[in-house]
């Protein structure tokens, strides 16, 4: 992979993190009674505005299919670690197999597009 490819690649990777970053705010505000209201909400909430900006110049690199599948199981990735690490969840067995299934999907997108 050239240095151009993998500096771009890990700009969708920082997207996703910025995106996961929302996403433990919206997870915040879920638990609270009155989550619309919050701060944690409207924090999630800018967080996913500003990821759009990052979403117009990662969209100029990548085929927008690459690009989903790759932003997709990077976040999901980030989501079940942030899960596990921060939210005391648990994965099943399936779900291990289906995150195992996700990353080979990407290896095999990467490899071959």
């Amino acid at each position: 992979m050239s240095p151009i490819r993998l500096l771009e690649l890990a700009a969708v990777v920082g997207l996703a993190a910025l995106c996961a970053g929302g996403d433990y705010f919206l997870k915040k505000a879920s638990e609270l009674s009155n989550p619309f209201s919050s701060a944690p909400f409207w924090t999630g909430f800018a967080i996913y505005g500003i990821s759009a900006f990052g979403w117009v110049y990662a969209l100029r690199w990548f085929k927008l299919s690459a690009i989903g599948a790759i932003f997709s199981v990077v976040l999901i990735l980030l989501l079940a670690l942030m899960g596990i690490t921060l939210f005391s969840e648990r994965l099943n067995l399936m779900e291990i197999v289906g995150l195992i299934l996700a990353v080979t999907s990407i290896v095999i997108l990467t490899r071959f597009a």
